[in-house]
């Protein structure tokens, strides 16, 4: 695979968006920091030195719906193997370890009537920074490897295996998805408070359906399907 290398990018979804508009290869962009980094709902990622950012671009991907899950639970599992991390996966795309938020996924992609042109598989990872270093606002939700392990990680070494990794989304199907996914989740089961722009609901996470979206049964009895586009959950403890 091509990976292309910036020293700052606005994001590095952005740029990948751009190649994959005129190049016909899969390929990845790396860059040291990011200006316009995002999340999920267009929320701002904070992207300083020493974090990785990675946008991998895909052609071919065998479960569509459950890419962002699939992602996530690779990612989990090499930093497992990596580092001895106990990374665990809220649901949609959160990378939590020791209940703090330790990185995440942002999937983007684009079809040709019914055809997937593109998909764009976006990493942000907190990896040699410290908690003085982030935002007030998150510090205390947030963490690194090198809070975790006491020692920076190899930068450029953890993105070759990283890219890498992700590529095994290729060729897996749903239920394999669905199945590492669970292995590593630590939403279903919990009790959890969901978010929309005009409530707050509180609920028992059941299970994920094979479009990826999560069941919750209400304090109330009922039973309702929420999308990783229109909410957001926290876990209560």
């Amino acid at each position: 695979m091509i990976i292309l290398e910036y020293s700052q990018v606005t994001s590095t979804q952005d740029i990948a968006r751009e190649l994959a508009e005129e190049l016909n290869c899969e390929f990845a962009i790396t860059a040291e920091t990011q200006t316009s980094g995002r999340g999920r709902r267009n929320r701002v990622w904070y992207s300083p030195i020493g974090g990785l950012y990675t946008s991998i671009v895909l052609r071919q991907v065998k479960c569509i719906n459950l890419t962002s899950l699939g992602a996530s639970a690779l990612i989990a599992e090499l930093l497992r193997d990596k580092y001895g991390i106990k990374v665990e996966l809220k649901w949609p795309n959160d990378l939590i370890a020791h209940k703090k938020k330790l990185g995440g996924i942002l999937v983007e992609s684009k079809f040709t009537g019914n055809r997937l042109k593109y998909m764009i598989i976006g990493i942000g990872i907190n990896t040699n920074n410290t908690l003085r270093e982030m935002p007030k606002e998150i510090r205390d939700k947030a963490t690194s490897i090198l809070e975790l392990k006491g020692e920076k990680a190899n930068l450029e070494e953890l993105n070759m295996e990283l890219i890498n990794k992700i590529q095994e989304i290729k060729f897996m199907n749903c239920k394999a998805i669905l199945s590492k996914w669970l292995k590593y989740n630590c939403t279903i089961g919990r009790k959890i408070e969901i978010h929309d722009m005009n409530k707050r609901l509180l609920g028992i996470a059941l299970k994920v359906d094979a479009d990826g979206a999560l069941i919750v049964r209400l304090m109330s009895g009922e039973l309702i399907r929420i999308s990783s586009s229109k909410y957001t959950i926290k876990i209560i403890n």
